[in-house]
């Protein structure tokens, strides 16, 4: 008899399992709710928190989002990291441990020879569209080939043609706005961080709606602000006893002298011109602006400080800041990587069924300071380096250098002047060296211990840089090492006056 054991004390058997409702979805939005928007409509209602209060403008208020500068430019910033990575491979299906076939090597190349009709940084562009709509589509064109089909075209559409089933499948919203199934061999998605309550996956730009919107307000009331206390005040004042039409006649005029300057008024009317003393008070509106802008970038980017660091930031945050950007665009690169392989399963599916479908890569470029910096560690530890290593690690032609062997190495100290010293010069090199371990001990004991505490005991970068400042100040290390440099300095004078009489002996 065969089955599995479902509890301590219970043993199903294979007919058994074959009847219960292992195998079958019991937790659905119909059993959770008693209603299946697919059953009317076809597919799953859109959960956005924004767009469901505007069901009239829908996607299209999320592209009026884009034309906000700092929306602009935040997309920009994060797009462009992935998109200068021109560098990616295609590399043949197979299992872990073996090596590719013949088919699966074949057809890598017929997917390579396709894609080289695509213009793959606009498509790539496209595709990083997904975290700011939810999803993107991208439609497949066929074409018939020799014993194969090839593709012709691949089309991003519009992701509001389209929506998601109760069956997390992807429909085509039609004429009639019912949702039908689209063919998986026409059409590739790909999602931002979709979930089983919000199959349209997170969208970004609908978290920007309201910040834009907010700050539009803030820079036209702001503008009214600069037009109304930035310019000056023609003020008249008319004669006593003036009536109202000479009052209007005198307004007119001077309302005419701000477009040409010049105006004529009654005789014992005062004209005088005001400008305000300092700058208007529009702060508020500033800071309103500032604040939705870095709202938004930090919806887009993560953060705030690689798109304006202003004058607060500091070099340490900043860095801080380009990397979790650099986190963002890995992100992105998985969504490329996921796409390109989902391609690559349904072209695999097409035209051979059952070999390994290539996948998809980007090359990272060498980072040859990191490893030169790990080279030269490990050497301290005696490792020794082949000829193979550098020609490998760091692209070098074998012809361009050599590998200096140990006696070498001792030959090129000595041409340097190590172990040809005369007694006394090696009496001085002794001396420097005790010197500067006796420095690199003060250093440690001291200094570094200061600088440990007073990163511990600040509260931000603006502190740490302050109170280092003032240490540098008085002195880090104290009467110590003053006394070391001091004996340093008498130690080079002395040997200054030796080389001078040992000059004047020899020349007499």
């Amino acid at each position: 008899m065969s089955g599995i054991w479902v509890s301590p004390t219970q043993f199903m058997d294979v007919d058994d399992l074959k009847k219960s409702d292992l195998g079958s979805e019991m937790y659905t939005y119909l059993s959770a709710t008693g209603f299946d928007p697919a059953s009317w409509l076809g597919t799953m209602p859109d959960p956005d928190p924004v767009l469901e209060k505007m069901p009239n403008a829908g996607m299209d208020a999320l592209r009026a989002v884009l034309a906000d500068h700092k929306v602009t430019a935040s997309v920009q910033s994060r797009k462009l990291i992935t998109l200068k990575k021109q560098d990616w491979v295609l590399e043949p299906g197979h299992a872990e441990g073996e090596e590719p076939t013949d088919d699966a090597v074949r057809l890598r190349d017929m997917l390579s020879r396709d894609l080289e009709r695509v213009d793959l940084y606009n498509l790539f562009s496209e595709i990083l569209d997904a975290p700011l709509f939810g999803y993107t589509v991208v439609e497949l064109v066929w074409s018939p080939g020799n014993r194969s089909m090839s593709l012709s075209k691949m089309i991003p559409r519009p992701p509001e043609w389209f929506g998601w089933g109760s069956d997390n499948k992807l429909k085509f919203i039609d004429v009639s706005a019912v949702g039908v199934d689209v063919d998986p061999r026409k059409a590739v998605a790909v999602r931002h961080f979709p979930a089983s309550w919000n199959p349209y996956g997170l969208r970004l730009l609908s978290r920007c709606l309201w910040p834009v919107a907010i700050k539009k307000g803030g820079i036209r009331f702001w503008t009214t602000l600069c037009e109304k206390f930035g310019m000056p005040w023609v003020i008249g004042r008319a004669r006593n006893g003036a009536q109202r039409p000479e009052r209007q006649e005198i307004l007119r005029q001077l309302s005419n002298m701000v477009q040409d300057a010049v105006a004529v008024v009654t005789a014992g009317t005062e004209v005088q011109v005001e400008t305000t003393g300092g700058k208007a008070s529009g702060s508020l509106h500033a800071d309103l602006v500032k604040y939705m802008d870095n709202a938004i970038a930090m919806v887009i980017m993560g953060q705030t400080l690689t798109a304006d660091i202003g004058s607060s930031g500091s070099k340490a945050a900043a860095e801080t800041h380009r990397k979790l950007l650099s986190d963002y665009a890995a992100a992105d690169e998985v969504l490329i990587c996921t796409f390109m392989e989902n391609l690559a399963w349904v072209y695999g599916q097409v035209n051979a069924p059952g070999v390994p479908t290539p996948t998809f890569r980007f090359r990272e470029p060498e980072d040859y300071d990191a490893q030169a910096d790990l080279d030269k560690k490990l050497s301290t530890t005696g490792v020794r380096f082949t000829k193979a290593h550098y020609v490998r690690r760091y692209n070098l032609a074998e012809d361009e250098f050599d590998i200096a062997t140990d006696g070498a190495a001792q030959d090129i100290d000595h041409a340097q002047g190590k172990g040809s010293y005369t007694a006394e010069q090696q009496a001085l090199e002794d001396m420097a060296d005790q010197g500067r371990d006796r420095a690199a001990k003060i250093f440690d004991r001291k200094v570094m211990s200061r600088i440990k505490a007073i990163v511990q005991e600040s509260g931000s970068y603006d502190e740490v840089q302050e109170r280092l400042a003032k240490e540098l100040e008085k002195g880090f290390a104290g009467a110590d090492l003053e006394d070391l440099l001091q004996q340093a300095m008498v130690a080079a004078d002395l040997w200054g006056r030796f080389q001078v009489n040992q000059e004047v002996k020899d020349d007499g």
